[in-house]
């Protein structure tokens, strides 16, 4: 009995153990074992057999716990990977494809068992090794950049002590295997004080040693580690999208003053004269050549190359006559070729190879680089500023000497241009409104400036300098001419406002609406300009009189804002930097991301912005025009009137300009005169950053429907990211769905 009462509690804890261990081992013990174990109080040989059941019930239980404690050091090493998400692509139980574009080394495989039957243990020290030797990896990335680790272990092997392996002399270690700055777990560790160093991995096989030895052997020379440009790149995860975006909302980035950043590129194209001495002196007064003898210093900005127009007439529509032409200067005669149609690559290195010089009218709408260029000027110029790219073969003239209506910059970019520059020829030559045309060698007096640009070299010229240029034999020439202040002179003012300051005058003093007297025309016109007589002296003092008091009358900032409007129409939209792009609506605000829209944002009162440029804009009082369309948005009130007046303000702008000039219409939109200081604060307040709580006006509503409407058309800049509100929307839409 007490042998049978044994044996029955010998059983007893052995079935409890095992339904236990069921539900602890996640079933991993069989339901077969169990009912095995109940079985055994009718089991004539249950003490042996209960014996082997708790046996193995034990053993089963020291490899479950081998088991959950590997599970919680993978679930404590992703943990620690999660926070370094270069490490987590390196870990991941997919590694990560090998990108085409960045022609680096493979990804790394990854950490496998080694092959054949293995303890527990060693399975969890090889867990516990391998969580180690991240954590010191993630402490070494936080202080001190990866990349500067992997230049010590490359130039400087470290020593090799308990199980590391001894290195034979004379060699030197194999090349880590890399991914994005990242160092593979499988091959490297780091040692005690943060330096790079080999491992030899637990599990690899002798057969692979062998192969090794032999690849050394057969090809007879030594290996050598080289070094490997690492390119530290991680592309964002979906998930953790939002809060990045929130997190760089809060980052303050420095932002460019783009009147400053003109004046700095100025200042480069005149280098090594002084800009404010070259506006003294030079401006509007001498040509001036500036030689640098340094044949790369357009290098670095590429202006524009012939390789880009080679790629502009295989890519692009380029029309002869509208974006291109091709002309000849021979013997005295001006001629040019060009065919109808469309320019093609073959047609116009045909005419080219013939002694065709070839002229590209508008490159900025083709050539960011000139974009770029000539938008940045234009905001130190204060008017629109062009360019013209011209090739011409080697030893040939491709235009007839002339001078023209604006003020030319010549950079010389590929090649040799022999230049002649003359003075003008009279006072009616001095700063023309209108280029001249083409004119002979026997007009011409002695060049002020006789010259050769080289690459690097600049030339300028002001409007009225009689030019003409010729290619070296030996080389082609490929120069651009960026032109500004075309008709942008005081008598393009005076044409805008002395027909509103005469009607202004007529309107209110009655003195312009006195009659003439009555014998007036005895005493003046052509046959009567050589009298002297009272009647006539009178007659010139009254007009005199009048012409002063005209000057009282003159809408001296209305004609200004004419011309202004004018410059918004013809002017470049303006190229917007990285920053600048993140930091608007280019880039800001609702995506299309995994097949849903993304990434709303919203600006707030205490939202810091400023215009996107000074000259993006401008706000004329125009008078009201009936017209039953309504082209343009409007935040007046439809039962007021904008002005008292029964004028209309309208805001100019030109970020939606087309890069071709005058591609498409000026664009513009109307605003209520109580909003109009809003806009006015912000252009005088120009570059600083302001909340949009701050603007002149009473109501936030308004100041917020100000703000986006600038903001929408591209004419304001953040002075840090909106934070994202997907979050927020999506847990209205959980809970009306709940509803």
């Amino acid at each position: 009995m007490v042998k049978s009462s044994g044996c029955q509690k010998v059983s007893a804890f052995a079935v409890a153990q095992a339904e236990v261990g069921v539900r602890k081992l996640d079933k991993s013990l069989t339901s077969q074992l169990v009912e095995d174990t109940k079985n055994l109080h009718s089991d004539a040989r249950f003490n042996k057999q209960a014996s082997d059941v708790s046996n193995n019930y034990e053993r089963n239980l020291l490899t479950s716990k081998k088991r959950k404690l590997k599970k919680k050091k993978e679930r404590k090493l992703a943990s620690l990977l999660s926070k370094q998400p270069q490490a987590l692509e390196r870990h991941s139980p997919e590694p990560l494809p090998p990108l085409k574009w960045y022609g680096g080394p493979k990804a790394p495989k990854l950490v496998k068992p080694p092959s054949g039957k293995v303890a527990p243990d060693s399975v969890a020290d090889h867990v516990e090794g391998s969580l180690s030797s991240q954590t010191q990896l993630a402490e070494c990335e936080s202080a001190t950049p990866i990349r500067k680790k992997v230049a010590e272990h490359q130039e400087r092997p470290e020593e090799r002590s308990g199980n590391l392996r001894k290195r034979k002399r004379g060699k030197k270690p194999s090349q880590p295997s890399q991914e994005f700055g990242l160092i593979s777990s499988t091959d490297q560790s780091l040692d005690s004080n943060g330096k790079l160093a080999d491992v030899q991995s637990s599990g690899s096989s002798s057969k692979q040693k062998k192969k090794k030895k032999e690849m050394v052997k057969n090809s007879g020379e030594k290996t050598r580690s080289k070094k490997i440009s690492v390119v530290q790149w991680t592309p964002p995860k979906p998930d953790t999208y939002s809060s990045e975006s929130e997190s760089l909302s809060e980052q303050t980035v420095e932002h460019d003053n783009p009147e400053q950043v003109a004046e700095e590129l100025f200042a480069k194209l005149l280098h090594p004269h002084d800009v404010k001495t070259f506006m003294r002196k030079t401006w509007l007064k001498k040509p001036l050549h500036i030689k640098r003898k340094d044949c790369k210093y357009y290098e670095d900005d590429e202006w524009f190359s012939t390789a880009e127009l080679d790629r502009i007439l295989v890519e692009e529509r380029v029309r002869f006559g509208v974006n291109i032409d091709l002309t000849t200067y021979k013997n005295g005669k001006r001629e040019t070729h060009n065919p109808p149609g469309r320019a093609y690559p073959a047609i116009v290195w045909d005419h080219y190879r013939q002694g065709c010089s070839v002229r590209l009218l508008n490159p900025q709408t083709y050539s960011v680089a000139t974009w770029r260029l000539l938008s940045t000027l234009q905001e130190m110029f204060g008017c629109m500023v062009g360019a013209n790219v011209y090739l011409t073969p080697p030893g040939t003239q491709g235009f007839a000497p002339h001078y023209d209506d604006i003020e030319g910059f010549v950079l010389q970019l590929e090649g040799q241009k022999h230049w002649k520059v003359y003075g003008p020829r009279s006072d009616a030559d001095i700063w023309p409104l209108t280029s001249s045309p083409n004119l002979t060698e026997d007009c011409l007096s002695e060049p002020i400036i006789d010259c050769v640009l080289e690459p690097g070299d600049l030339l300028y010229f002001p409007r009225g300098a009689i030019h003409q240029a010729m290619a070296q034999d030996e080389v082609h020439s490929l120069h651009m001419t960026v032109s500004t202040h075309q008709k942008n002179t005081w008598s393009d003012l005076l044409n805008l406002m002395l027909p509103a300051a005469l009607a202004n005058a007529t309107e209110n003093d009655p003195e312009f609406r006195e009659s003439l007297p009555n014998d007036y025309l005895n005493y003046t016109g052509i046959a009567f300009q050589e009298q002297d007589g009272q009647p006539r002296q009178a007659f010139l003092s009254k007009l005199q009189k009048l012409m002063e008091k005209l000057m009282a009358f003159a809408p001296v900032d209305g004609a200004c804002d004419l011309m202004a409007k004018k410059f918004v129409h013809d002017s470049l939209p303006p190229f917007l930097n990285p920053v600048e792009v993140s930091h608007s609506i280019a880039d800001q605000g609702e995506k299309w991301l995994k097949g849903q829209v993304r990434d709303a944002v919203e600006l707030e009162p205490d939202t810091r912005v400023r215009l996107m440029r000074k000259h993006s804009l401008r706000m004329i009082n125009e008078p009201t025009v009936d017209d039953d369309s309504d082209d343009a948005p409007s935040l007046a009130e439809e039962s007021d009137e904008n002005d008292s007046s029964g004028n209309t303000i309208k805001v100019y702008y030109n970020t939606d300009n087309d890069r071709l000039y005058h591609g498409n219409e000026l664009q513009h939109f109307e605003v209520d005169g109580d909003l109009a200081p809003a806009i006015e604060f912000l252009q005088l307040t120009f570059p600083e950053f302001t909340s949009i709580d701050e603007l002149p006006l009473e109501d936030i509503t308004l100041k917020m429907d100000v703000a986006m409407l600038l903001y929408d058309r591209g004419l304001l800049l953040t002075e840090t990211l909106l934070p994202c509100i997907d979050s927020e929307f999506s847990e209205e839409e959980s809970q009306s769905d709940e509803i």
